[in-house]
């Protein structure tokens, strides 16, 4: 039986360890094995510092700088008045609108999409089911395609989540009624901050 070939992506040089014939090869296992427990532990250590940091992360830029720019009177996008790192920073706080249709409700959405005149939005799709036998799943395809050659074989009826979340953004700017529980909408506000380059050194 052949081996699989190392991924080139990693240097495991360093590792050519393995066990040889003699009295101490259970020796090496064990050993080896330590060693491997020890990296996962530091792995997941890691994986929880990450976690943590991330959640911190989101904490004050989803919740504390966007409520402390609210009460300081602040609008739109501004740069602060000292600098960070030697830095000039500006900042803007977003209103991000995220939308996705739960899979055992598709149906009631698309619903409500073809009676308030989006229906567009949907895709259809058609997916055959012929097990292990190519050859009808072969004979299928080409009647498909003498149909209309640019269809492709994509399962399933759906709406792009990228398509939904822009309509119903718009929707919710335009002051319209949107069933968000049906959706999947929830509102996010989040603060960015990021260097301040002014137009001028844009420009260059």
């Amino acid at each position: 039986m052949t081996e699989p070939a190392p991924n080139p992506a990693y240097d495991y040089s360093a590792y050519n360890t393995a066990p040889k014939a003699g009295s101490n090869s259970m020796e090496v296992v064990q050993q080896l094995a330590e060693e491997q427990l020890t990296a996962e532990a530091k792995v997941a250590g890691i994986e929880e510092s990450l976690k943590e940091a991330n959640g911190k992360l989101a904490e004050i830029a989803e919740h504390k700088l966007p409520t402390a720019i609210d009460a300081a009177g602040l609008k739109g996008k501004f740069v602060l008045d000292r600098k960070i790192h030697g830095e000039d920073y500006e900042i803007e706080v977003k209103d991000n609108v995220f939308a996705s249709i739960p899979a055992e409700r598709r149906p009631e959405a698309f619903d409500w999409l073809i009676a308030n005149d989006l229906g567009g939005l949907i895709k259809h799709t058609v997916e055959f089911d012929v097990g292990k036998n190519e050859e009808l799943f072969k004979k299928i395809v080409e009647a498909v395609k003498a149909i209309d050659p640019l269809i492709e074989a994509i399962p399933g009826k759906r709406v792009e989540g990228s398509t939904l979340r822009a309509t119903v953004a718009r929707m919710l700017r335009e002051g319209k009624s949107v069933p968000m529980e049906l959706f999947g909408v929830f509102e996010k506000r989040e603060a960015k901050v990021k260097v301040y380059k002014p137009k001028s050194k844009r420009a260059k």
